[in-house]
């Protein structure tokens, strides 16, 4: 079951990641231009960096004995929407 984000994650965390990523439209409507809102379920591996560099990293594989990530993901902080644990 999800929750609210109401203390950090740490590694190794299951986490469900909501974010803004970009949209292209095939079509050329700019009338129907804009980002897609999606959802990720993904294993927490650290926030890095500081002011607009500063990004969310997940992982699709954990290695739970060595701490090992395969699989990585960074997302931009400004297009994430919400972190979620998973109990």
């Amino acid at each position: 079951m999800a929750r609210k984000q109401t203390t950090s994650p740490k590694a190794g965390d299951r986490i469900i990641v909501e974010w803004h990523d970009i949209l292209e439209n095939p079509t050329g409507s700019a009338a129907e231009a804009k980002p897609a809102r999606l959802r990720s379920l993904a294993y927490f591996v650290a926030w890095r960096g500081r002011g607009k560099h500063r990004q969310l990293v997940t992982t699709n594989c954990y290695e739970m004995d060595t701490g090992e990530s395969y699989g990585c993901c960074s997302y931009p902080a400004g297009c994430v929407l919400s972190v979620e644990l998973l109990e």
